[in-house]
């Protein structure tokens, strides 16, 4: 698997090579999104999305536009910028941290050492983290891709033993040789439903004995869902985005909200593989946007929202939320064929089609000018 930075290098190359970042705008930040133009009361009457089930409504649609707030990093000046189109790719694995809600008298300000979240560990740099790091007791809590990350990382600077507490246990893809750092006892594993702070470290839960530590690092997340709602202007579309507390954020082909008109998702709900899943809703919303097909009507749309759910929460039960499309990846991508005008047998061969894995070459050419 390449390191983090080899995957930085390659997509720096590409926008190099293919000439995208006269596209990019750096050191700017969208920190609002207004649609404007279209009444609320008219858009609940619309059948289709958009009023036409098409990218842009155009004549007899909604004749709305996106209003985009941009802040520069640079000295804080605000300016609006009008768009007939939005694609969100915020990303759910970053800028709000999702920090564990503790008591009073149990939480960090009991705590005599630092605490910091994992994100912060990475905004630090390399060598700063590594110097953050040396020769402390580091505690991590958290199970899942950055607290595995973060929990490799300190036990190629440390020489003594750290603790890492897991609170959840779901899918993660595991650091090079993690296991063989759990076996010589550099990363050390603690199973735990809860845990408190206390002046030396933590105390987990069935444990009256505290963990001591310098440095505990919360490896817990983000929330993803409440970045995507706060961008939005408007009460309504916030509401629309968030859903109900016992549903998915509601997005048709984990793209498009059904009643959110002239915009698209990109990267939102997780798979085995983010960056391929990615790509292939790109190419999709790429195709929809140059008219290559449209929308089904709302209702529809609707209803194919909720069949979905029902799958994710079927095989991710309470963890249902994160969106993960991870064991129907393949008939997921044969709905993004089919919509395209693709086919969604991908191999040559009837028996390869049945027993053949699939993956990312198998897609290649989707969207572009094959059927």
């Amino acid at each position: 698997m390449p390191h983090q930075k080899e995957v930085m290098k390659y997509i720096a190359d590409y926008a190099r090579h293919f000439d995208l970042l006269r596209y990019v705008r750096l050191g700017e930040k969208v920190v609002r999104l207004e649609y404007v133009g279209v009444a609320e009361e008219e858009m609940g009457g619309w059948k289709l999305w958009g009023g036409t089930g098409q990218a842009f409504a155009g004549a007899g649609g909604g004749p709305g536009v996106w209003h985009v707030t941009v802040q520069r990093a640079e000295d804080g000046s605000v300016e609006v910028q009008i768009v007939d189109f939005v694609v969100l790719c915020l990303g759910r694995f970053c800028d709000l941290p999702n920090i564990p809600s503790l008591p009073n008298n149990k939480g960090p300000e009991v705590f005599d050492g630092k605490v910091m979240h994992s994100m912060e560990i990475a905004k630090v740099g390399s060598a700063a983290a590594a110097d953050l790091i040396k020769g402390k007791r580091v505690v991590i809590v958290g199970y899942l891709k950055s607290a595995l990350d973060v929990a490799a990382e300190c036990s190629n600077i440390n020489d003594h033993s750290f603790f890492q507490a897991m609170t959840t246990c779901l899918v993660a893809i595991l650091p090079y040789k993690f296991y063989e750092k759990v076996e010589e006892g550099s990363i050390v594993l603690k199973q735990s439903k809860s845990f408190e702070f206390c002046k030396e470290g933590i105390i987990v839960e069935g444990d009256s004995t505290p963990i001591k530590a310098d440095l505990v690092i919360f490896g817990t997340g983000f929330k993803g869902d409440q970045k995507l709602i706060d961008i939005f202007a408007s009460p309504l579309f916030q509401n629309l985005m968030a859903g109900c507390l016992d549903s998915t954020v509601p997005l048709y082909r984990e793209c498009i909200h059904p009643r959110i008109p002239q915009m698209a998702v990109v990267g939102y709900s997780e798979s085995l593989a983010n960056l391929y899943t990615s790509e292939m809703r790109a190419r999709w919303v790429a195709h929809f946007l140059d008219g290559g097909f449209r929308l089904p009507r709302i209702d529809q749309m609707e209803k194919d929202v909720t069949e979905w759910e029902k799958f994710m929460k079927r095989y991710l039960h309470e963890y249902y939320r994160r969106s993960s499309i991870g064991t129907i990846h393949i008939w997921y991508n044969d709905h993004l064929c089919k919509d395209i005008g693709c086919n969604p047998k991908r191999k040559k061969g009837f028996l390869a089609n049945l027993f053949l894995p699939y993956g990312p070459l198998d897609y290649v050419g989707v969207g572009s000018n094959e059927k």
